[in-house]
């Protein structure tokens, strides 16, 4: 089994507040309520309620009917607010829905009288945090959007802080990691400014979430450490022990076993200070797994039968499943397929009973690669497939919502727009009758002074009133045509990128099924052969598509950005050695290569486009039986790579159409009758002047192609 589950992944959702921030001393702020005005004392009754929000909802809900009491004598609009708007909230927590519907009802009534920017930007920031917590995340973006706006105007660094990283928060609840990445990093400054520790440390661990999800491990590293320095600070125990447990999760896919293993450990000392059931069996089940893929089973066992110890592990679905997901790996690791078969099947079937999709494709996945291993074919088949029904299940109700999310968001964010355009408007109106008033009385006097000046005069005014108008409209009209260019260049974005991911994950499966079926002693006829490899060709020109496409598309729109580092010219062609083992099979081609092995700094991705685009072609347009020869050599600054055929070689017509933009659609099928992707070359050409490579063709008719690639060794030449 061997693969790292993403299911573990500690995830917090911070709803920003009320959070303790740094230095407060709980006794002292008691100690003044005695002292001082009674006006005075809602500020700190406020203070306590933010302290007590996350560790006491009893005492929160207790200061925040103080706030509310003391607040309505002295009429403090903004604190009335936020004590209903908290009660509100902690009541429908604490599963009181009646409770709940009461204050936020009181909340919105006291905002439809005349209240202050500073009571606005309360009220539209607590409405914000509790439409999220009842999902509904449209609704939250608009009222945190009018929070931000209002705490900006107001130079609020605590609410502008707060605003961001709630918003970054409805983007994660939908899956816009990038968006809610870039609300969480612009809050830090804000929060740094506040000395809010506890803030900044939820976000810093969220960052880092973020980065792992998107398999940027050593980046999602860094933020974790950064994140456990803080917890450490403000002794959240709680903290320390899901950055840990989440950094054994980075380094176990780094598959830095002696790493996973040392901080598993110290996240499962943190969980049993703690004494959290669920979290010390979700740590006891990850060390197991680490501990069976370094092949160290008695201890796995050791830890497994702590987890069976504790009789409360119904109550966790996802801790049951984890748990079973790990014993079938243990059960692999023995060698004892049918009873890894038998906890996958119990997984499936838990996932199934409480509806929890994603684990239930994760434990189909898995019974087909199992049922693979024991050669049961037809049996991996009907798993694999069902896996794919509920994988296009699962994509079409994901995004059906996340488009439905983001039609009713940009539906509710335009009329926002459009009616404080509304308001701007008939201020600038009321602002023009008014100068139009005082310009008529001025006119009027000089009129009487001036007598035919004033008629030049006033026919002046005339014209440049009206030119203003339509230089307005002009602006008006370019602001929304801009709006509209930008809102379209998104969505296309988003969908490229969107059909580049869902296609290519499928096909990588159907890649790794058919090279399992290739070594498969079981299939020996040669027409079952042929079969095999025809999927496994197919397969594999996809993804080749698919990747040119997406590197095309980058290169087109400019966001194409090489992320260097340290090859080897070795590894790249045993990598161009794996890759197309089935695909000159077909035609007996054989690869011959020739060359040291020199180190380069470049980028891994590129480099591998641009070979397997320039092979594919060597092997598609040779003939059966024949030899390309892969060589290369090192001169100064540069590696000089070529890659000869004895195909059927370019015209001089051809070959001028490469270095156009005509060439994408010069190509032709190979000499038996592969397909080709159409970018072929052409995109070659353009992926390595990204990296500050030159290449150059050499082909003629009939006689073969030779492909000259000079490549940078180091990136300071680029």
């Amino acid at each position: 089994m061997g693969k790292i589950i993403t299911r573990n992944i500690a995830i917090v959702l911070l709803l920003l507040v009320g959070l303790q921030l740094k230095g407060i001393n709980v006794d002292s702020l008691k100690g003044r309520l005695h002292a001082g005005h009674s006006r005075h004392q809602s500020e700190v009754y406020e203070r306590l309620l933010e302290h007590y929000y996350y560790n006491h909802t009893d005492s929160a809900i207790y200061y925040a009917n103080l706030l509310l009491t003391n607040s309505e004598v002295y009429q403090q609009d903004s604190m009335q607010v936020k004590a209903l708007m908290s009660l509100g909230i902690m009541y429908y927590l604490r599963g009181e829905p009646e409770k709940c519907d009461v204050y936020i009802q009181k909340g919105d009534k006291l905002v439809r009288s005349d209240l202050s920017a500073r009571s606005m930007l309360t009220y539209n920031f607590y409405k914000g945090a509790y439409k999220i917590y009842t999902s509904e995340l449209d609704s939250a973006l608009i009222f945190l959007d009018r929070s931000l706006n209002l705490a900006r105007e107001l130079n609020d660094d605590k609410y502008t802080g707060r605003s961001l990283i709630n918003i970054g928060n409805v983007y994660w609840h939908n899956g816009h990691y990038t968006l809610a990445l870039r609300y969480y990093q612009q809050s830090i400054d804000y929060l740094e400014k506040i000395s809010d520790e506890r803030g900044r440390l939820y976000v810093l661990f969220n960052i880092a979430n973020i980065y792992r999800s998107r398999d940027e491990i050593h980046q999602g590293i860094k933020y974790y450490d950064e994140a456990y320095e803080l917890a450490l600070e403000v002794e959240d125990i709680i903290m320390q022990g899901g950055i840990m447990n989440n950094k054994a999760l980075s380094y176990a896919f780094l598959n830095e076993h002696d790493s996973a293993l040392y901080y598993v450990d110290k996240a499962l000392k943190y969980y049993l200070q703690m004494d959290i059931s669920k979290q010390v069996m979700h740590t006891q089940c990850n060390k197991a797994r680490y501990l069976t893929d370094v092949n160290q089973l008695d201890s796995a066992a050791y830890y497994l039968k702590l987890v069976e110890q504790h009789k409360d592990i119904d109550q966790y679905p996802r801790e049951h499943v984890n748990y079973l997901f790990v014993k079938a790996n243990y059960s692999e690791a023995q060698n004892n397929y049918p009873l890894a078969i038998q906890y996958l099947s119990k997984a499936q079937q838990l996932a199934n009973r409480y509806q929890q999709d994603d684990i239930k494709l994760e434990a189909l996945e898995l019974l087909s690669e199992a049922e693979a291993r024991m050669r049961h074919w037809e049996k991996a088949y009907v798993y694999s497939d069902a896996a794919s029904q509920l994988q296009d299940s699962i994509y079409d109700i994901k995004k059906t919502d996340e488009m439905a999310f983001l039609q009713k968001a940009f539906e509710l964010m335009k009329q926002e727009k459009e009616t404080e355009l509304l308001k701007t408007k008939s201020q600038l109106l009321e602002m023009e009758l008014k100068n139009d008033k005082h310009s008529l009385v001025s006119m009027v006097v000089a009129s009487a002074l001036l007598g035919l000046l004033t008629l030049v005069v006033f026919s002046a005014l005339l014209n440049i009133r009206q030119k203003k108008q339509e230089l307005q409209k002009s602006n008006a009209q370019l602001i929304k045509s801009n709006e509209q260019l930008v809102q379209a260049n998104a969505v296309k974005n988003k969908l490229f990128s969107v059909l580049s991911h869902d296609l290519k994950s499928p096909l990588s499966s159907i890649v790794s099924m058919t090279s399992l079926m290739e070594m498969s002693p079981t299939i020996s006829e040669n027409s079952d052969l042929q079969l095999v490899h025809a999927v496994g060709e197919s397969s594999n020109m996809m993804l080749s598509f698919i990747d040119n496409t997406l590197f095309w598309f980058k290169k087109v729109h400019g966001n194409l950005k090489p992320d260097y580092q340290p090859l080897s010219m070795e590894f790249l062609m045993d990598e161009i050695d794996y890759w197309f083992q089935s695909f000159r099979r077909q035609k007996n081609i054989s690869l011959l290569f020739e060359g040291e092995d020199i180190d380069i700094v470049s980028d891994k991705n590129i480099l591998m486009v641009l070979l397997r685009n320039v092979v594919s072609n060597a092997i598609k347009f040779s003939s059966e039986g024949g030899q390309v020869f892969i060589s290369w050599t090192n001169e100064k600054d540069h590696v000089v790579l070529r890659v000869k055929d004895e195909g059927v070689g370019m015209s001089q017509e051809q070959l001028e159409a490469l270095n156009k933009q005509e060439g994408i659609n010069q190509f032709a099928n190979g000499t038996n009758g592969e397909t080709s992707t159409g970018l072929g070359l052409f995109l070659c050409q353009e992926l390595l002047h990204s990296i500050g490579g030159q290449m150059q063709v050499q082909s003629t008719l009939g006689k073969g192609t030779e492909i000259i690639c000079y490549l940078n060794k180091n990136v300071n030449q680029v």
